[in-house]
């Protein structure tokens, strides 16, 4: 995501009698510096736009309200990233999609928190974890379980409870 660090200062300057302002240029953002990077912002980007606009929000909201808040979010991310995977027609790079996955599950996880669905921080990494091996399995190369970038306030843990049918 770009933030207004990120742009240089352009500087305003005459140029044949008129005034104009340069382009700005850009600084190398750290998404561009790790592989796969514009992938991952482009796939996290459309991850938000799944969970925060109207048209799929609620729907979104109501999946996460059904059943074991650990699972509810881990089915959710995992729905999520599946969809975006089916509209890219599998276009998304597989090495994008665990970190990426990681990425959602915070943003699922502040989501369910904002909606009523209390996940504590404990709760949303044993969610991260199931994503990850389910992702694992499906994307190779089984990753330790990287926390949510976002993570919720701490509450008591809940016992994880293993995923079926994920």
């Amino acid at each position: 995501m770009m933030h207004a660090s990120d742009i240089a200062q352009p500087s305003v300057g005459l140029v044949r009698g008129k005034m104009e302002r340069p382009q700005a240029q850009m600084r190398q953002s750290p998404a561009e510096e790790t592989p796969g990077g514009d992938a991952l912002v482009k796939v996290v980007l459309a991850a938000m736009k799944v969970l925060y606009e109207k048209q799929t929000s609620d729907g979104v909201v109501a999946m996460l309200r059904t059943g074991d808040p650990v699972h509810a979010v881990a089915q959710t991310t995992l729905f999520v990233m599946k969809a975006l995977y089916d509209a890219s027609r599998g276009s998304i790079p597989k090495e994008v999609m665990l970190p990426a996955a990681s990425v959602v599950i915070g943003l699922v996880s502040e989501l369910a928190n904002a909606a009523g669905v209390k996940i504590s921080g404990a709760q949303a990494q044993s969610a991260a974890q199931l994503v990850q091996e389910k992702l694992g399995k499906r994307f190779g190369g089984q990753q330790q379980p990287a926390a949510p970038q976002t993570a919720p306030p701490a509450e008591p843990q809940a016992a994880p409870m293993s995923m079926q049918g994920a």
